[in-house]
């Protein structure tokens, strides 16, 4: 008789599972019903939209789901905030912890982040994965346009089709409605199931000329008005019952006093350094020649009010950053609006607007915001931490999840009751409770 219990519980459960598997099988063969994802990141773009007037984030706010601000990585550097939205982890597990690729047993730097974005052994930290890899090794297609990562094989693993991350200078020769234009086309007539697209705007335009310049505030209105487009775009090629919109970005910015400066080598020694990165607007880190480590921190720890300094082991936890084999021995930053230099002929460049501060300084805040049909309408969510995007895009897709640092309870008020990812997991909460019925029947 005990057999024959367990008999029916087993094919009871088989039955709720084939159930839940048919569901998402559906999805994931069906072109035309199947769940997509397009992330569209617009770098610096502040939690506060700069004060600016912004209609196509204005009507995601309204048709979708916002988030009050959200919290970057630190460092508050591109590159690695960018990596942290692609993967879910914190800098120190990714090991994306500069905007240039550096190695510290061959003490080489790269010159420029165009360089480092085609430097394999940077993105391949062991067991870390972005969200195309983890997407394609289940089955389905991914994009990346422009995006940190997308330029090398990760695990092995390219994104099914890449448009390459380009120089600084060459941005303008690729307007954000071909890039999107771009990530639509391998959506909709090569049938992929997630591309993210990086735009360098209106970032490029604040280091240039500041907040407040006419040429910042037509930047950051383009980058919304790019938006809008992507909207149109959906419609007109009929995909606003498939694919989830998220628009999001890296980091905020904050103008830049140039008489707020601090002058490294006014109290260290260079000849004590054996690497270092430093003249990078606001951090440093520095690997000491031997036996200089005490010699060096002594030396600026209490050499400014405006600056941080630590050891590698003292370095505040809640960054998330020092505990990686690439972060040298001594680190620090300024607080926000002021420069670091290493020297004085470095102080003749002086950006308008920059970021790389304290990740929780409210001029650091980025945005968060969703449209789609597993998301609600008119939803505005508390802020949360970009490491929530990941396992959130992988709920979306239907994906297995590799370990991250976000986590569902921070983003789940936003999904719709009839969404795809809801009505999967509550499929999967019903197979249970069915299962605990029939124990609770079966054991009376």
């Amino acid at each position: 008789m005990e057999m024959k219990k367990t008999s029916i519980l087993l094919l009871g459960a088989v039955v709720i599972l084939g159930l839940v598997a048919a569901e998402h099988a559906e999805d994931t063969t069906d072109s035309n019903s199947r769940h997509k994802v397009m992330l569209l990141l617009l770098d610096g773009m502040r939690a506060d939209l700069f004060g600016e007037e912004l209609p196509g984030l204005r009507s995601m706010e309204k048709n979708g789901v916002k988030a009050d601000w959200l919290e970057p990585a630190y460092i508050t550097l591109s590159m690695p905030c960018m990596y942290t939205i692609a993967t879910g982890l914190y800098p120190e597990s990714h090991g994306i912890t500069f905007n240039k690729y550096y190695n510290l047993t061959t003490g080489y730097k790269a010159k420029t982040f165009y360089e480092t974005l085609n430097y394999t052994d940077w993105f391949n930290t062991p067991g870390v994965e972005p969200i195309w890899v983890t997407a394609i090794k289940q089955g389905l297609k991914a994009g990346t346009v422009q995006y940190p990562g997308g330029n090398v094989a990760i695990q092995g693993i390219s994104p099914t089709k890449n448009s390459p991350g380009v120089p600084w200078q060459q941005l303008g020769d690729y307007p954000l409605t071909g890039l999107i234009d771009m990530g639509f086309d391998w959506l909709k007539n090569d049938d992929f199931d997630l591309v993210i697209v990086y735009s360098g705007q209106p970032d490029s335009a604040l280091h240039g000329s500041g907040i407040g310049h006419q040429d910042s505030i037509d930047a950051i209105k383009a980058a919304d008005d790019a938006v809008t487009y992507l909207f149109e775009k959906r419609k007109e090629l009929g995909l606003d019952d498939t694919l989830d919109v998220i628009v999001t970005s890296d980091h905020g910015h904050v103008n830049i006093d140039q008489r707020r400066y601090i002058e490294l080598f006014d109290y260290i020694d260079e000849a004590d350094i054996k690497m270092g990165l430093l003249d990078y607007g606001n951090t440093f880190q520095i690997e000491p020649m031997e036996g200089k480590l005490d010699t060096i921190y002594n030396a600026l720890v209490n050499a400014h009010p405006q600056m941080n300094v630590y050891k590698k082991e003292e370095f505040p936890e809640r960054f998330h950053y020092a505990n990686s084999d690439r972060i040298m021995k001594i680190l620090g930053y300024v607080d926000s609006n002021w420069v670091l230099f290493s020297n004085f002929t470095s102080k003749s460049f002086f950006l308008a607007s920059d970021h790389g501060y304290d990740n929780q300084a409210p001029e650091m805040r980025s945005i968060f915001y969703a449209q789609g049909p597993s998301f609600k309408k008119g939803f505005n969510s508390e802020h949360m931490e970009s490491v929530n995007i990941y396992p959130l895009m992988c709920e979306l897709l239907g994906l297995n999840q590799v370990p991250n640092n976000g986590s569902r309870a921070n983003y789940e008020d936003m999904l719709s009751d009839g969404s795809h990812a809801s009505s999967i997991q509550h499929m999967g909460y019903a197979m249970l409770m069915c299962i605990s019925t029939a124990l609770i029947i079966f054991n009376r």
